[in-house]
């Protein structure tokens, strides 16, 4: 009875995973490589992320997301199913121009800098992209704005995904500082 019930789970496991391709909203719109290997991956064609590389390290392809000034990794790919879509993307991919969705955005965490003049923010795109922001906070005429550091290599298209963004960062930011 225990093979059954194994062998059952082997054959379920791979079908609920293989569904689980279609049930996000982010999908590849484009993607361009360039003449160095690396390319430019647009999601929803709202927004998209430069400077992508692949790999060889080993035990088989790696994505290699870019890096911001001073070396800081502010972009990860953080669903399995994403990172073999872009790794098929490389050599071929079927690109879908729209989504079944608006792409989601929830805050991951948040904390001050240790100089405690802005916070370090860790924004979910769609549950399958990580993305760090910096938001620090100055005075002028008496009101306090708040400059946001998006990662160099993360690009939106959609000024509605970007202002959203904006929002839930200035919000936290109002919270810690």
């Amino acid at each position: 009875m225990t093979n059954f019930f194994f062998t059952l789970r082997r054959l379920i496991l791979p079908l609920f995973l293989l569904c689980g391709v279609n049930l996000s909203a982010l999908n590849i719109s484009a993607f361009t490589r360039e003449a160095d290997g690396e390319a430019t991956v647009s999601f929803c064609g709202v927004f998209s992320i430069q400077n992508i590389a692949l790999e060889n390290k080993g035990l088989g392809p790696v994505l290699v997301l870019p890096k911001d000034l001073g070396g800081y990794k502010n972009l990860t790919v953080t669903s399995k199913v994403l990172d073999g879509q872009i790794k098929k993307c490389f050599a071929d991919c079927a690109l879908q121009k729209s989504c079944a969705a608006p792409v989601s955005v929830k805050l991951k965490s948040a904390h001050l800098f240790k100089s405690k003049k802005g916070i370090v923010a860790t924004l979910n795109l769609d549950g399958q992209i990580d993305a760090v922001f910096l938001v620090t906070k100055y005075r002028r005429e008496q009101k306090d704005i708040f400059k946001i550091k998006y990662p160099q290599d993360l690009k939106f298209s959609d000024t509605k995904l970007k202002e959203q963004i904006k929002e839930i960062l200035t919000q936290e930011a109002k919270k810690l500082l």
